[in-house]
């Protein structure tokens, strides 16, 4: 991972930050200040307003308040990792907080923001940050993927070592309490057939004491009659040898058994230190069932950090849709953009319309009132359209008549010029004639008039 390109991307994610200063570059972070601040975005309960007050404002250009600024950040934060995530940092490379102070080196400020950037994705708050990042550039959002990835596979590694060593331990305890066990079963098992030795021998002790003082009874008996020369001597002496064999016999039985005492005593002792022993391993197999309990809990971790990761991997393959959903987003902003200018125009012409509503109403009632007339002035125009059809038809009629007295006027004005051509011997007869024929000409015209023209 290309250290210089990490650090460009962390800053650009801690511009995110809601911060008091804006961040312009490397230099910016040097002293530790903004560093401080985004930790105590974080998480204000750890990273209060009291240890925030330790960091110094007023660092300049000299490189011992920086560096001891950037010393109180990593102190708290390797603090927030040990005691608020429950992680350690052992197998993570720590940052050169002098470097980072002197010469503003890039790689040691990554490795410092990286840390940074663990907390955020760790904390109560999470999933704002995740969202956060989500926000931010393709590339930017891989290479902060990347960075949180390293974070755990380190932490998956440790935990793998220290669940391995766990194991051992609690092997190696479990055969230890075993064999403890059996030995405690076998030494109690001795102590039992021990105390059933010392309990025959007690009453074996018991019985010889009984018949040794029943012996010197009778012994005593024995030497205080009157008639003791009388007793056999050999008899006596028979006596005195089995009292001695008795008395010998009960010094060996005693000494036998003070040896056992010392020896019960002695198995005590044993059997105390290996009743000790024995708490002191249910102690041991106490601490190794919370050994397996939290063995059980940092497996339950495992499965978490694979969901997490399988969550990675999804998040990834939405950062690969991310460019068709940005494009998407902005080509639905565009027909934002112009579907609201439209709405304004239609409200524009919406504003017109009901202008115009109250002219239209206007005008039907108008209208309304105008065809009430035209259908008066039709009714009027019926009328006088059937009057005229009448009228024409009466017109037609006269027309036809008129044309047959003319063509009868014309037959007789051919006849009258035929009789023109007659002599002049005539003429007063045909005068005479002819204006009889027109007498009854005119009669005839006359009568073939309709009854209204006459």
């Amino acid at each position: 991972m290309d250290r210089r390109i990490l650090c460009d991307s962390l800053i650009k994610w801690m511009k995110t930050f809601d911060l008091n200063r804006t961040i312009n570059g490397v230099g910016d972070l040097s002293d530790g200040v903004l560093i401080g601040m985004c930790l105590k975005n974080i998480d204000s309960n750890h990273f209060n307003d009291v240890w925030l007050q330790k960091i110094r404002t007023d660092s300049g250009d000299n490189y011992r308040i920086k560096a001891n600024n950037l010393k109180k950040i990593l102190k708290n934060i390797t603090d927030y990792y040990s005691e608020i995530l429950g992680q350690s940092l052992v197998d993570f490379q720590m940052p050169d907080l002098n470097m980072i102070a002197e010469t503003t080196d890039e790689t040691e400020l990554s490795r410092l923001l990286q840390l940074v950037l663990g907390c955020a994705v760790s904390c109560d708050r999470k999933q704002f940050y995740i969202e956060h990042i989500m926000l931010l550039e393709e590339s930017v959002q891989h290479v902060l993927m990347n960075a949180i990835q390293e974070l755990m596979v380190k932490e998956i590694r440790k935990n793998n070592e220290e669940y391995s060593e766990l194991g051992d331990q609690l092997k190696h305890a479990l055969e230890e309490l075993n064999r403890v066990v059996e030995a405690k079963e076998e030494i109690e098992h001795r102590c039992r057939e021990l105390d059933l030795q010392i309990s025959t021998l007690q009453d074996d002790k018991v019985g010889l004491i009984q018949e040794t003082s029943r012996l010197n009874e009778r012994l005593q008996q024995y030497e205080n009659a009157e008639d003791a020369e009388s007793i056999p001597r050999s008899r006596y002496k028979t006596l005195q040898e089995r009292i001695q064999s008795q008395q010998e016999e009960v010094f060996k039985l005693e000494t036998t058994l003070q040896d056992y005492r010392a020896k019960l005593d002695v198995l005590r002792e044993d059997n105390e230190n290996l009743l000790k022993r024995n708490d002191d391993l249910m102690v041991l197999a106490s601490d190794a069932r919370n050994f397996k309990d939290e063995l059980d809990i940092l497996r339950n971790k495992c499965e978490k950090m694979t969901k997490l990761e399988s969550t990675i991997d999804a998040y990834k393959i939405k950062l690969e849709e991310m460019s068709d959903l940005r494009q998407q987003i902005k080509y639905l902003e565009e027909t934002n953009l112009r579907l609201f200018d439209e709405k304004a125009n239609l409200e524009q012409e919406y504003k017109q319309a009901k202008l115009l509503q109250t002219q239209v109403e206007f005008h039907k009632r108008t209208n309304q009132e105008l065809y009430q007339k035209i259908s008066e002035l039709q009714r009027i125009a019926d009328k006088a359209e059937f009057e005229k059809s009448r009228t024409e038809e009466r017109l037609n009629a006269v027309n036809a008549e008129k044309i047959n007295l003319t063509n009868q006027i014309e037959l007789l004005r051919e006849t009258n010029e035929q009789l023109r051509g007659v002599n002049l011997d005539e003429a007063d007869g045909t005068t005479n004639s002819k204006d009889q024929l027109t007498g009854s000409l005119e009669d005839l015209n006359f009568l073939n008039l309709p009854a209204d023209v006459r």
